[in-house]
């Protein structure tokens, strides 16, 4: 139970800390809640009935007259919000483990498919919540074969190290490295570099790359 706490208060406050860099984005909250749905289904699992909750699923509604920057800054405070409330005791917790995580990132795999087939969608949403999705299955990689991982947690951070025990391929790093290179131009606002057909081609890789790795 404590490396499941750490492990959740971590991902929390990193996820907490990616939407708040969060750059470029502009429109409606409703229009770009897929980039904070990894975020909102954490939410939803752990902290079901609470403040921290209701405040993150308010900001994406469509009445909400938040621009969308906003309601993604508001959603990593109800995220850091949530962390300082368990470490301080207030809650417990309860276990993610790694075969939630891996049916995490199918989930969320899906709703990327979605929004690929849904012309009216930039192709950023899609981008950045495949993006979500590859960083939640590495995890449950790392998790579930006790890969040593340096540095701040992050995609790279953890292919490396699935890497280094051999758990993935030079080819597969190479996939992964570009794929969360096309995450990070969608976080910057780097749009210019973005398509669909991008797009749908990092989405087919990393759902190859999920089945091939799932026990």
């Amino acid at each position: 139970m404590p490396h499941d706490r750490s492990e959740l208060l971590k991902w929390a406050r990193a996820e907490a800390d990616r939407l708040r860099r969060t750059q470029g984005v502009s429109g409606r909250a409703s229009t770009f809640q897929p980039l904070g749905a990894a975020a909102l289904e954490f939410l939803r699992r752990h902290a079901a009935g609470t403040k921290f909750l209701t405040a993150a699923e308010d900001v994406f509604r469509a009445e909400y007259p938040e621009p969308a920057h906003i309601a993604l800054t508001g959603l990593s405070q109800a995220l850091e919000g949530w962390a300082q409330f368990v470490e301080d005791g207030m809650a417990e917790t309860l276990p993610f483990p790694v075969t939630a995580r891996m049916e995490a990132a199918t989930d969320l795999m899906e709703q990327v498919q979605q929004l690929l087939d849904d012309q009216r969608m930039h192709p950023a949403a899609p981008v950045m919540l495949a993006g979500a999705a590859l960083e939640e299955f590495l995890r449950s990689m790392v998790a579930a074969t006790g890969a040593a991982v340096t540095g701040k947690p992050s995609i790279n951070a953890y292919a490396s190290a699935l890497r280094s025990i051999d758990a993935i391929s030079a080819q597969d790093m190479k996939d992964i490295t570009s794929w969360a290179g096309s995450r990070n131009d969608a976080a910057h606002g780097h749009f210019d570099q973005l398509s669909r057909e991008r797009a749908q081609i990092m989405a087919d890789g990393i759902n190859l790359f999920i089945r091939q790795h799932t026990p």
